[in-house]
């Protein structure tokens, strides 16, 4: 993971801590091999649903007993747009649409980026990730 990335994501995971509530869609790790990525479904009786993803993008459902689910770690959910918008202190920025982009403009530093709509944080170009680590510090 690229640095600015990773210290991006670990500040709005701090200032967002919903992202790391075991809710539907959030990843665990629980051992898993390399490669393949393990999210959090729900719950019945006395067992966590889980999904697998492999690396070939299937998806393979799977229960484990919930009396094992505090010794994994949270990896958490994807990190998207209204998170960051909400990490993102009152007045700091300002939203203009222009599909499939959202411009994110910031009148203190006079400085703007293009947010693609279609992409997690992580998927943002590295000019975006610094831009939002400026404004977030």
């Amino acid at each position: 993971m690229h640095p600015t990335l990773q210290q991006l994501e670990k500040r709005i995971r701090e200032l967002v801590p919903s992202l790391q509530e075991l809710s539907f869609g959030c990843e665990v790790y629980r051992g898993q091999p390399e490669g393949k990525r393990e999210f959090y479904v729900g719950e019945c009786c006395d067992d966590i649903s889980l999904v697998i993803m492999t690396k070939a993008g299937t998806w393979i459902p799977f229960s484990v007993p919930r009396k094992l689910a505090p010794s994994w770690e949270i990896i958490g959910h994807p990190i998207q747009l209204h998170h960051v918008l909400s990490a993102i202190p009152n007045n700091r920025i300002e939203c203009r649409l222009s599909t499939p982009f959202l411009l994110v403009v910031n009148y203190e530093t006079a400085k703007s980026v293009q947010w693609n709509l279609t992409l997690p944080l992580s998927g943002q170009s590295h000019e975006v990730w610094e831009y939002l680590l400026e404004v977030i510090k």
